[in-house]
């Protein structure tokens, strides 16, 4: 079978090499990678150039390289959003405000762009000891950071800007800390965020729509006003992936090929070919369903041998079995990566020993048609060769090592429209009516209608649920109190007008023969 498998693996792609026209480079991947991308629009403008990778952990160099040089590419379930370093300074206020004794996550936050104290300030208000405010509890190093950055004037060595930060920064986290349980937690999170500057500090509306993901995810995960298991939230965080760039250029596209199934694109570019593969912990069971000739479902249990005594005939023909359905595997992902191509396919690879491929990779499944092409160095191959030695042995220079060279934080003086002053230790908030110049691009402009809608959307469930009949404009004059009570719930001070909202639009329902067909429970 191993032969047979061989065999069709190198029909197809001498079949998929003849249709296309490959470029196989053998060289630095990166730089190829950004050269193909540049040049690739100069022979078609308006074709689509798609680079695929086998696994998400091939990408971040490739990443790098094209944002180095000013690409915008479209990409799908790529970039985890806990990795987005807006949902990184949100999580951390998440942290601190739910564990107040969490220095990292207080230390993140006053390193964050809307607050962005300098490493002087960080470090006197982090180590600074106040005895009569903040004392140090028996058997801890330090002081509380929390309280400290409340009692931040009694800190004298603090630089003009970093205290006039703190001064904002205090303001906000004493009103916050005082609305602690008093609002569904999302909002409650939200708005100290927004108060603090989090959605001035953003620079495009792709970093809101992922920060709302954050926020979405955390009204999914609320209980009692506080997030009950931190490491599940944290790896529901892991879970998601950050939404597309909307500004990104529609003809390129960067993707897994697992993804890719069922695209096209005119040109595809597939690097990495011999990259090492993620390897298999050895398991301490394997097992195989099977049929028997009387059509009979079957299980293969093969338990893996104790130290000391021989190998189990069954675990080792399952381990062959495994091997073999992961050979096979690399041919199906070979085949869709290689036929999404149109009219142009680049194949990739960097290699130390350019005779033996890595083991398990794709290049090696690749190395029966490939190697004698490569040796005659046939039209389409194109190899860098790095010297060994290159770029070491070469003499210092006196040139400075790039360092970061900028910090991106909101202005020192930077205040929010609706906080207008702070007298001594009490801040004066003013809830002013949203004027235009005070909605920039990122700033949700009525998020009560949100709240509304997701009212409404519980309101239409439930008449589905118990049915249309059994509903009438007396039974929505007696569930409108428990409506305003989910309103509130949501951070709707104002109420009447989204109750008048949601009884207009489900008499409406009640009035339309369509709407009360799609309502019916049929």
């Amino acid at each position: 079978e191993k032969t047979k498998m061989k065999k069709l693996l190198i029909l197809f792609l001498i079949i998929a090499m003849l249709m296309l026209v490959p470029a196989v480079f053998a060289g630095l991947m990166n730089e190829s990678d950004v050269d193909l991308v540049l040049y690739a629009p100069m022979d078609d403008p308006d074709g689509s150039i798609a680079i695929l990778v086998r696994y998400r952990t091939h990408l971040p160099d490739i990443l790098k390289a094209l944002q180095q040089a000013g690409h915008r590419w479209q990409a799908t379930d790529i970039n985890p959003l806990g990795k987005r370093m807006p949902v990184i300074d949100l999580m951390s206020l998440t942290r601190a405000l739910l564990s107040p004794a969490d220095r990292i996550a207080w230390l993140s936050i006053l390193r964050s762009p809307w607050c962005g104290l300098d490493l002087h300030d960080l470090f006197q208000i982090a180590n600074t000891t106040l005895p009569e405010q903040n004392p140090v509890a028996e058997g801890e190093r330090y002081p509380l950071l929390f309280l400290n950055i409340l009692n931040h004037r009694h800190i004298h060595d603090l630089s003009p800007e970093g205290r006039q930060i703190l001064d904002r920064v205090s303001s906000i986290l004493k009103i916050g800390w005082d609305q602690r349980y008093r609002k569904p937690l999302r909002i409650w999170i939200e708005g100290i965020w927004t108060a603090l500057g989090g959605k001035a500090a953003l620079v495009s509306t792709t970093e809101l729509e992922q920060c709302q993901q954050y926020l979405d995810l955390i009204e999914q995960q609320e209980t009692g006003g506080t997030i009950s298991d931190w490491p599940a939230f944290e790896k529901a965080v892991q879970s998601l992936y950050a939404k597309p760039d909307q500004e990104a250029d529609p003809n390129l596209h960067v993707m897994t090929i697992h993804k890719a199934k069922g695209l096209e694109f005119d040109t595809v570019i597939i690097p990495g070919l011999n990259r090492k593969p993620r390897g298999d912990d050895k398991q301490l069971m394997l097992w195989q369903e099977r049929v028997s000739k009387q059509g009979e479902n079957q299980l293969i249990i093969g338990p893996l041998e104790q130290t000391g005594q021989d190998s189990d005939p069954l675990f080792k023909y399952l381990q062959r079995e495994h091997q073999l359905k992961n050979q096979l595997e690399k041919a199906r992902v070979l085949y869709v990566g290689t036929t999404r191509a149109i009219k142009k396919l680049h194949l990739m690879y960097t290699t130390d020993n350019e005779l033996k491929p890595t083991a398990n990779s794709l290049l090696e499944s690749l190395w029966p048609v490939l190697e004698s092409a490569i040796e005659a160095k046939a039209q389409g191959i194109h190899c860098h060769y790095q010297q060994q030695g290159e770029g070491e042995g070469e003499e210092m220079t006196n040139e400075p090592i790039p360092t970061l060279d900028h910090l991106q934080r909101l202005p020192t003086d930077w205040q929010h429209p609706k906080i207008i002053a702070v007298k001594g230790d009490a801040p004066v908030v003013i809830e002013q009516a949203p004027q235009d110049h005070d909605q920039g691009p990122l700033t949700e402009r009525n998020p009560a209608a949100r709240h509304t809608g997701t009212v409404l959307h519980r309101i239409l469930r439930q008449i589905v649920v118990e049915g249309v009949n059994t509903w009438n404009l007396d039974t929505i004059n007696n569930r409108k109190p428990f409506w305003d009570i989910q309103l509130r719930q949501l951070g709707v001070s104002q109420t009447d007008e989204a109750l008048e909202v949601i009884c207009r639009a489900i008499t409406n329902c009640f009035q339309s023969d369509t709407a009360q067909w799609i309502l019916s429970n049929q």
